[in-house]
């Protein structure tokens, strides 16, 4: 939808420049929110890695509510208080889609 917006030039923003911006329409309380760059997607579901030891994060399918396009809601799959991966999850994507063993596993 476009909008016009009338507004002081106090930066010296050149006329006709486009400019991406978010009108909030509603605000939700209590809901848990990631950001966007923690969700991957994998055949159409929405997952993310939550952190379980040190170095090691789990996979977690999740259900997706509304984004400001920076932050989305997650009404299923997290609880408060879950830390996620917000970096390199494209790689831990990777690694949980592979077979592979990761280095320094072995049995005892």
């Amino acid at each position: 939808i476009p909008l016009l917006f009338e507004f002081k030039n106090i930066s010296k923003v050149m006329s006709g420049t486009s400019v991406e911006c978010y009108v909030v329409t509603k605000e939700k309380k209590n809901v848990i929110t990631v950001p966007n760059s923690a969700i991957a997607e994998d055949q159409g579901v929405a997952q993310v890695f939550v952190k379980k030891h040190e170095d090691a994060f789990k996979k977690q399918f999740v259900t997706l509510g509304e984004t400001d396009g920076e932050r989305t809601e997650i009404i299923e799959g997290l609880h408060s208080g879950d830390i996620v991966a917000i970096s390199d999850v494209a790689r831990l994507h990777l690694a949980s889609s592979s077979n592979a063993i990761p280095a320094h596993t072995h049995n005892h």
